[in-house]
Protein backbone atom coordinates (compact mmCIF):
# COMPACT_ATOMS: atom_id res chain seq x y z
CA UNK A 1 0.00 0.00 0.00
CA UNK A 2 2.68 2.15 0.72
CA UNK A 3 5.33 1.80 -2.31
CA UNK A 4 4.23 5.00 -3.89
CA UNK A 5 5.26 7.24 -0.29
CA UNK A 6 8.23 8.82 0.73
CA UNK A 7 10.07 8.52 2.81
CA UNK A 8 8.74 11.69 4.97
CA UNK A 9 5.03 10.06 4.03
CA UNK A 10 5.63 6.71 5.27
CA UNK A 11 7.41 8.34 8.75
CA UNK A 12 4.46 10.56 9.21
CA UNK A 13 2.14 7.69 9.05
CA UNK A 14 4.64 6.01 12.23
CA UNK A 15 4.26 9.29 13.90
CA UNK A 16 0.45 8.67 13.62
CA UNK A 17 0.51 5.49 15.10
CA UNK A 18 2.91 6.43 17.97
CA UNK A 19 0.47 9.59 18.18
CA UNK A 20 -2.37 7.39 18.79
CA UNK A 21 -0.85 4.94 21.38
CA UNK A 22 0.55 7.57 23.34
CA UNK A 23 -2.81 9.24 23.65
CA UNK A 24 -4.58 5.80 24.09
CA UNK A 25 -6.99 6.48 21.64
CA UNK A 26 -8.38 2.97 19.77
CA UNK A 27 -7.64 3.96 16.30
CA UNK A 28 -5.60 6.31 13.95
CA UNK A 29 -7.80 9.53 13.31
CA UNK A 30 -7.35 11.98 10.76
CA UNK A 31 -6.55 14.36 13.55
CA UNK A 32 -3.60 11.79 14.59
CA UNK A 33 -2.61 12.11 10.84
CA UNK A 34 -2.55 15.72 10.89
CA UNK A 35 -0.18 15.14 14.07
CA UNK A 36 2.14 12.88 12.26
CA UNK A 37 2.30 15.07 9.22
CA UNK A 38 3.05 18.42 11.69
CA UNK A 39 5.97 16.26 12.97
CA UNK A 40 7.72 15.07 10.04
CA UNK A 41 9.81 18.24 10.02
CA UNK A 42 11.11 17.89 6.37
CA UNK A 43 7.53 17.42 4.63
CA UNK A 44 5.54 20.03 3.12
CA UNK A 45 2.86 20.00 4.97
CA UNK A 46 4.88 20.31 8.14
CA UNK A 47 6.34 23.77 6.67
CA UNK A 48 2.80 24.60 5.46
CA UNK A 49 1.47 24.27 8.88
CA UNK A 50 4.10 25.83 10.49
CA UNK A 51 3.50 29.07 7.73
CA UNK A 52 -0.05 29.04 8.68
CA UNK A 53 0.57 29.49 12.78
CA UNK A 54 -0.39 25.87 13.39
CA UNK A 55 1.88 24.97 16.42
CA UNK A 56 2.33 20.83 17.26
CA UNK A 57 1.09 21.45 21.17
CA UNK A 58 -1.80 23.20 20.05
CA UNK A 59 -2.71 20.40 17.77
CA UNK A 60 -1.93 17.63 19.91
CA UNK A 61 -4.15 19.30 22.76
CA UNK A 62 -6.84 19.54 20.14
CA UNK A 63 -6.22 15.78 18.90
CA UNK A 64 -6.46 14.68 22.57
CA UNK A 65 -9.61 16.43 23.27
CA UNK A 66 -11.63 15.32 20.62
CA UNK A 67 -10.10 11.65 20.63
CA UNK A 68 -11.95 9.13 23.28
CA UNK A 69 -8.92 7.36 25.82
CA UNK A 70 -9.02 3.53 25.91
CA UNK A 71 -8.73 2.86 29.37
CA UNK A 72 -7.47 -0.28 28.55
CA UNK A 73 -5.64 -1.14 24.75
CA UNK A 74 -3.81 -4.40 24.95
CA UNK A 75 -2.25 -4.51 21.33
CA UNK A 76 0.40 -1.78 20.51
CA UNK A 77 -0.07 -0.92 16.84
CA UNK A 78 -3.50 0.57 15.83
CA UNK A 79 -5.59 0.13 12.87
CA UNK A 80 -6.91 3.32 10.62
CA UNK A 81 -10.18 4.52 11.36
CA UNK A 82 -12.59 5.44 8.18
CA UNK A 83 -11.59 9.06 8.04
CA UNK A 84 -8.01 7.99 7.82
CA UNK A 85 -8.62 5.38 5.70
CA UNK A 86 -10.41 7.70 2.85
CA UNK A 87 -7.93 10.27 3.94
CA UNK A 88 -4.68 7.49 2.22
CA UNK A 89 -6.80 6.85 -0.85
CA UNK A 90 -7.63 10.76 -1.38
CA UNK A 91 -3.86 11.48 -1.08
CA UNK A 92 -3.19 8.76 -3.96
CA UNK A 93 -5.88 10.55 -6.45
CA UNK A 94 -3.90 14.10 -5.02
CA UNK A 95 -0.59 12.88 -6.32
CA UNK A 96 -2.01 11.33 -9.88
CA UNK A 97 -4.27 14.72 -10.29
CA UNK A 98 -0.98 16.63 -10.39
CA UNK A 99 0.51 13.42 -12.26
CA UNK A 100 2.94 12.65 -10.02
CA UNK A 101 4.45 8.87 -9.27
CA UNK A 102 4.97 9.29 -5.21
CA UNK A 103 2.80 10.38 -2.59
CA UNK A 104 4.49 13.05 -0.13
CA UNK A 105 3.28 14.68 2.70
CA UNK A 106 1.53 17.39 0.57
CA UNK A 107 -0.75 14.51 -1.00
CA UNK A 108 -1.61 13.21 2.01
CA UNK A 109 -2.22 16.65 3.40
CA UNK A 110 -4.37 17.55 0.37
CA UNK A 111 -6.15 14.11 1.11
CA UNK A 112 -6.54 14.21 4.39
CA UNK A 113 -8.52 17.35 4.02
CA UNK A 114 -9.99 16.54 0.85
CA UNK A 115 -12.76 14.65 4.28
CA UNK A 116 -14.70 17.68 4.86
CA UNK A 117 -16.31 17.84 8.29
CA UNK A 118 -13.57 15.03 9.92
CA UNK A 119 -11.57 15.38 12.49
CA UNK A 120 -8.71 17.26 11.35
CA UNK A 121 -11.14 19.68 9.64
CA UNK A 122 -12.44 20.06 13.27
CA UNK A 123 -9.11 20.62 14.64
CA UNK A 124 -8.05 23.01 12.44
CA UNK A 125 -11.36 24.81 12.61
CA UNK A 126 -11.24 24.85 16.37
CA UNK A 127 -7.40 26.99 15.81
CA UNK A 128 -8.54 29.60 13.49
CA UNK A 129 -7.10 28.11 10.18
CA UNK A 130 -9.38 27.19 8.04
CA UNK A 131 -8.89 23.68 5.58
CA UNK A 132 -9.66 25.68 2.55
CA UNK A 133 -6.83 27.80 3.42
CA UNK A 134 -3.90 25.02 4.09
CA UNK A 135 -5.25 23.22 0.79
CA UNK A 136 -4.63 26.61 -0.92
CA UNK A 137 -1.15 27.12 0.71
CA UNK A 138 -0.35 23.49 -0.53
CA UNK A 139 -1.08 24.00 -3.92
CA UNK A 140 0.45 27.13 -4.40
CA UNK A 141 3.60 25.73 -2.97
CA UNK A 142 3.45 22.96 -5.70
CA UNK A 143 2.74 25.07 -8.22
CA UNK A 144 5.72 27.31 -7.55
CA UNK A 145 7.91 23.94 -7.33
CA UNK A 146 6.74 22.88 -10.60
CA UNK A 147 7.48 26.23 -12.33
CA UNK A 148 11.44 25.21 -11.39
CA UNK A 149 11.41 22.03 -12.93
CA UNK A 150 12.24 21.99 -16.72
CA UNK A 151 11.06 19.43 -18.21
CA UNK A 152 7.88 18.06 -16.79
CA UNK A 153 8.03 14.37 -16.91
CA UNK A 154 11.25 14.62 -15.19
CA UNK A 155 9.67 16.78 -12.76
CA UNK A 156 7.90 14.15 -11.35
CA UNK A 157 11.04 12.57 -10.40
CA UNK A 158 12.77 15.94 -9.17
CA UNK A 159 10.28 17.17 -6.89
CA UNK A 160 10.22 15.39 -3.77
CA UNK A 161 14.01 16.66 -3.84
CA UNK A 162 13.52 19.88 -3.98
CA UNK A 163 10.93 19.69 -1.19
CA UNK A 164 13.27 17.81 0.68
CA UNK A 165 11.39 14.54 0.15
CA UNK A 166 13.06 11.51 -0.97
Amino acid sequence: MFERFTDQARNAVVHAQNETVALKHKRIGSGHFLLGLAQEGNGLSASTLAALGLEYAAVRAQVAQLGGRQKRILRPYRKFDRETKKALEDSLTAALKREHNFIGTEHMLLGLLSGKGNTACQVLQNLGVPPEQVVQHVNRTLDELAKHTQDPGQGHETLPKLMGEQ
